[in-house]
């Protein structure tokens, strides 16, 4: 998205100027996301009022007493002006004043970072948080703010400071992510002065590996027993109907045990039906029906329990995997005022509720529970595999989660 707009009527070249090569870029557009993005503001300005990592901008109020501290070198002078010395963004500035002028200057060189008078910006561009002086007290002291760079300052008219832009082109959830491909031209640098969203949450499928997935108990069957109240069997099937609604369908396990008794060579044969059995096609409402041969046999009595598992012992198979990043801006994203704010998920596994061991086969007393486990099964879950917190773009930081299918 071209942004045709050019700074037009400028004497001069210190305040960083848009060109066409401007333009607006869709990340997450693959992923249907046309929401996030990125703003490649492409600026060109003078070379020496440029500063890549110290943009400043601040009102200076000036200097008095009782507003600060700071510390005052007598005899430490820049030409024959007396300079104090600030702690900016973990270096130490000189700051002094000359006609009227305040200046702060780099403790390695001597080339002015700022020049202010009567609360005008010269000619950095950026609001940003506070600065603090070296300790001391007594008078004059520093009454300024708004210095050390920062990378959360928002796209718009009143931070962007670059000549040029249109009036919509601002955008209050855009921050700030830095300076990036410089070039210098003679007297002359441009730049990419980039600004972006704080991304939607997104997933992509990274493809398949082996994982151990943990062993499972043998349940008999969830809540109460049911009463089997009529049995009919046909071509090794066997029909159930039970008192009341057992709630399964086809592919779900029901523990049965029931007695039935059958006449057999001139004589009367009683055995019981137990275990897990699997519910076939037809299974719904009061009626189960699983595989098995009882055509000569009758039911005497016996009940039903819903929802058991075969269980299993732990197992390596092949599964899909996805990698899922979420994205946060500290100080911005809700509940997130610095990067330790960030859960960052162990990975998964299982662990004896009591002694806090590894353990390899769940169980009721387990974490996660077998029952909590099938949970994850039933609606398709994943499993973290590992996770992480990065730098994204900026300030913005990004948790990559690895995540596979449970089996």
């Amino acid at each position: 998205m071209s942004i045709p707009y050019y700074s037009t009527g400028q004497n001069t070249f210190n305040f960083p100027r848009v060109n066409d090569k401007s333009y607006v870029e869709f990340p997450f557009q693959d992923l249907g996301d046309r929401d996030s993005k990125i703003y490649h503001v492409n600026c060109t300005m003078r070379k020496d009022g440029y500063r890549k990592d110290q943009i400043y901008s601040f009102a200076l109020a000036g200097l008095s007493s009782g507003n600060g501290t700071y510390t005052l070198v007598p005899d430490a002078l820049i030409g024959t002006r007396q300079y104090y010395e600030a702690t900016i963004g973990g270096n130490i500035h000189r700051v002094y004043n000359s006609s009227s002028k305040w200046y702060i200057i780099d403790s390695i060189d001597s080339d002015p970072l700022f020049i202010q008078t009567d609360s005008k910006e010269y000619p950095f561009p950026w609001n940003v948080p506070a600065w603090t002086a070296l300790s001391g007290s007594g008078t004059p002291a520093f009454t300024t703010f708004n210095v050390i760079p920062s990378l959360d300052v928002t796209l718009d008219a009143s931070n962007v400071k670059a000549l040029g832009l249109p009036v919509d082109f601002y955008d209050s959830n855009a921050y700030y992510i830095g300076d990036h491909n410089h070039s210098v031209d003679g007297d002359m640098i441009s730049f990419d002065r980039q600004f972006a969203n704080i991304p939607s949450a997104n997933s992509v499928n990274s493809g398949t590996e082996i994982y151990t997935f943990p062993g499972l108990p043998v349940v008999a069957g969830t809540g109460s027993a049911i009463n089997i109240t009529n049995m009919s069997s046909a071509d090794n099937v066997v029909t159930l109907t039970t008192a009341s609604a057992h709630g399964m369908s086809a592919g779900d396990l029901g523990y049965v045990f029931f007695k039935v008794t059958g006449s057999l060579y001139g004589g009367t044969r009683t055995f019981y039906v137990s275990g897990n059995k699997e519910a076939l096609t037809g299974t719904t409402g009061s009626t189960f029906k699983f595989r098995y041969h009882l055509d000569l046999y009758t039911l005497v009595s016996g009940t039903i329990k819903p929802n058991a598992t075969n269980g299993r012992r732990s197992v390596s198979r092949t599964s899909p995997t996805e990698i899922v990043r979420e994205y946060f801006l500290p100080g911005v994203s809700s509940g997130i005022s610095n990067p330790q704010d960030i859960a960052v998920e162990a990975p998964f596994g299982g662990y004896d509720y009591a002694t806090g061991s590894q353990i390899t086969t769940l169980s009721s007393s387990s974490t996660p529970t077998a029952d909590e486990y099938v949970d994850i099964l039933n609606s398709d879950g994943y499993l973290v595999m590992h996770e992480n917190v990065k730098r994204w773009k900026g300030n913005i930081l990004v948790k990559e989660s690895k995540q596979i299918r449970a089996l």
